[in-house]
């Protein structure tokens, strides 16, 4: 059965929960992508991928629309038309858009082949443009058409107060892959020994890199050996700060899924201490990567994060941007006896499996083909 997965980009490093979904469900559907950009495909490799780029006048367009307070985002008729006749052509009977910007530019072409829309919404479609009037009013159209996804409880509930009724759907971390069978716990390094903090997330502001590294700082351990995989514009930034702070911190860009696998393995403590800062980020796939690997988290009492990590149970959460809570937790992981990460390598294969929930969101499809 023929359903088209909806991205405008296929696909930036931090999306590999796109491609971990559509692969998921190939045993009972037939997926094909649609995007107007194409990268990393050598990454995320996929035999059904359509793209239709845009030209620069549709997005002069799209920029002048958003600059005078119009439609936030919309396919062109040339765009409607071309997705309405591939989708004839490949025989189409589900639409499912990531992220609700893209979801509203797809609209008009499910609409008018008069099949489902799903849509789940992650992190900034369900923050920081529910700031924006002419974005809000074009949600409201596709309230009324498509299933909602979200994914985490607390993104759904900032849909609710705009008029969705939301399915909440956590994307899941493959935890066989990530299963890590040995690791020494922290409480039992010695004082020459390397305790390695590992992050991995875009260095964007969001993530909240400053406020590791400054606590990291306060914390004052030598052992420690902290590594950012990750790419973004904070980089050089970062990279200044951690030579003034005298810390010492690798920077490795952004990895595939295999080499980010070797640095869980090779980390003591996880780290993610995501801001209010030009978003609200979901149910943190990085997160449960690091502890389907078992390692312990920190991080703090954000968006969806709460809904994973139990505070003192699989790790600890702060508050945003407290140094002195961040300290304190730090160094209240140096004692942790595994424990911690034991627990959170249990939660992540009972309750966030990705096969689990791959099949969850099949069962989403067919249920929306019913309805």
């Amino acid at each position: 059965m023929g359903v088209a997965i909806y991205v405008r980009t296929y696909l930036t490093p931090s999306m590999t929960f796109v491609h971990r979904q559509l692969v998921g469900v190939t045993e009972r559907f037939s997926p094909v992508v649609w995007c107007n950009r194409l990268q990393h495909r050598d990454r995320f490799p996929h035999d059904a991928i359509e793209v239709s780029p845009q030209t620069g006048p549709e997005r002069a367009v799209r920029w002048a629309r958003r600059r005078l307070g119009g439609p936030w985002s919309r396919l062109s008729r040339r765009e409607i038309a071309h997705w309405r006749r591939r989708a004839e052509a490949a025989r189409i009977e589900l639409i499912h858009a990531h992220f609700g910007p893209y979801a509203i530019e797809i609209l008009p072409v499910a609409r008018a082949l008069g099949v489902p829309l799903l849509v789940t919404f992650h992190g900034f479609g369900a923050s920081a443009l529910l700031e924006r009037p002419g974005y809000v009013r074009q949600l409201r159209e596709l309230f009324h058409y498509a299933t909602i996804i979200a994914a985490s409880e607390a993104t759904a509930q900032r849909l609710r107060a705009h008029g969705a009724d939301p399915i909440v759907h956590y994307v899941g971390a493959p935890a066989e892959f990530f299963e890590c069978s040995k690791r020494t716990a922290m409480s039992s390094k010695g004082a020459d020994e390397d305790i390695r903090v590992l992050q991995v997330s875009g260095l964007v502001p969001v993530k909240g890199h400053r406020d590791t590294l400054d606590a990291l700082a306060r914390l004052g351990d030598p052992r420690l050996k902290i590594t950012f995989v990750g790419d973004g514009p904070l980089r050089a930034d970062l990279e200044r700060q951690a030579k003034l702070l005298g810390l010492d911190v690798t920077f490795t860009g952004a990895l595939p899924p295999s080499e980010v696998r070797q640095q869980l393995h090779a980390a003591d403590l996880f780290v993610h201490h995501s801001v209010s800062e030009g978003g609200i980020e979901a149910a943190t796939t990085a997160i449960l990567e690091a502890m389907a690997a078992g390692l312990p988290v920190i991080a703090t009492q954000h968006g969806g994060i709460p809904e994973i990590v139990r505070h003192g149970v699989d790790g600890w959460l702060v508050p945003e941007h407290d140094l002195v809570a961040y300290e304190a937790a730090l160094r209240e992981a140096l004692t942790d006896n595994g424990d911690r990460g034991r627990a959170g390598a249990a939660r992540v294969r009972e309750h966030f499996n990705l096969e689990h929930q791959n099949k969850k969101l099949a069962d989403l499809y067919e249920n929306a083909l019913i309805e």
